[in-house]
Formats: structure tokens, C-alpha cells, sequence
């Protein structure tokens, strides 16, 4: 599914979304295609924002308290995307800015997330290349979860009219 977000906006869906509500997932692998059409400039450090790909909260209402998502960014210096872990664990956030997979524009990428009780299991491949990441968190998990779509941006929002291919399973 190509997801699109308009210049001036975060939300990569547009008009009313209902939130997607589910049972608690086991596993999630994405496969994602960040071609040309996802590269963007910022003019500051707002470049080195992560975009969230999407992920899941345990909160019906909220995902800054206890979500965990995929996240990208477009590194221009290195002509790349950096993709990594998002998660917020209460007050906390932790992010992979030191341990990210680097990826051209065009190639696919594999995302897979193992959900345990205390910890997210990262796992990220582009051709040859692997990342893992281990994010332990102190977040109560229940059985359901609300589906967190993709998102644009920190604070700033998008620059020009983006795009991405994405395809979820959910075990």
C-alpha cells in the first residue's frame, strides 16, 4: 500500500480515520520501499527527526506513554534513509540515533517486531545489512492495542508532498 502524506502535513492518511483497534500482536514484519519520492530537506536539525512508519500503542487514547513504532529519517549528507526503533515507555523515549539500518532510496527493506512481556525485539534488514535492536521497557501491556499510522516528522511537518510503499502481517 503506497502511504502519502500532503506538503504542510504529518498524518500520511488523510480525512477522518477511525482508530484500529485489535488484539495484542505477537510479531509484526514490514516491508517498505522508501523511494525518491520519500527523500526530503529540512533546513536545521529538524532533519534529524524520525518519522514514524507506524507501530502500536497499549494506550486507547494516546502514543507517548506506551507505543512502540518504526521509525525513518533521510540523512542527506550520506544520500540515505536511517531506519530504527521508536518506543515510549512512560516518560521515556527510546530511539535508535546509534543504531539504525542504513538503506539507499528504492530497495526494500524487512522490519520485524517481537513483542514480549518486557522488552521489544527489533530486527531490521536491507540486502546484506542487519540490525538488531533490544528495547526493554517498564510498560504495562494488556491484550488490546490501537494501530499507530504513519506520521511525518517531530515538530515540523512535511516540506512537499512525500511517499512510501508499506506492507504489515500481523501474527
Amino acid at each position: 500500500m503506497t502511504y502519502e502524506v500532503k506538503k504542510g502535513k504529518h498524518s500520511f492518511r488523510s480525512g477522518l480515520c477511525l482508530p484500529k483497534i485489535r488484539k495484542r500482536p505477537s510479531i509484526l514484519t514490514y516491508e517498505v520501499i522508501l523511494s525518491g519520492s520519500a527523500i526530503y530537506v529540512l533546513d536545521n536539525e529538524d532533519q534529524l527527526d524520525w518519522n514514524k512508519g507506524g507501530g502500536y500503542s497499549f494506550d486507547l487514547f494516546t502514543n507517548h506513554k506506551n507505543s512502540f513504532m518504526w521509525a525513518w529519517r533521510y540523512n542527506i549528507e550520506k544520500a540515505v534513509f536511517e531506519v530504527t526503533h521508536y518506543v515510549h515507555d512512560g516518560d521515556k523515549i527510546h530511539k535508535g540515533d546509534n543504531s539504525f539500518l542504513s538503506v539507499p532510496a528504492g530497495q526494500k527493506f524487512i522490519i520485524d517486531v517481537t513483542i514480549q512481556k518486557d522488552k521489544y525485539l527489533f530486527w531490521m534488514q536491507s540486502g546484506n545489512n542487519l540490525v538488531e535492536n533490544v528495547v526493554y521497557h517498564n510498560s504495562k501491556q494488556g491484550n488490546i492495542v490501537r494501530e499507530i499510522n504513519p506520521w511525518f516528522g517531530g515538530n515540523r511537518p512535511a516540506p512537499t508532498d512525500l511517499s512510501f510503499w508499506m506492507k504489515k502481517f500481523v501474527k
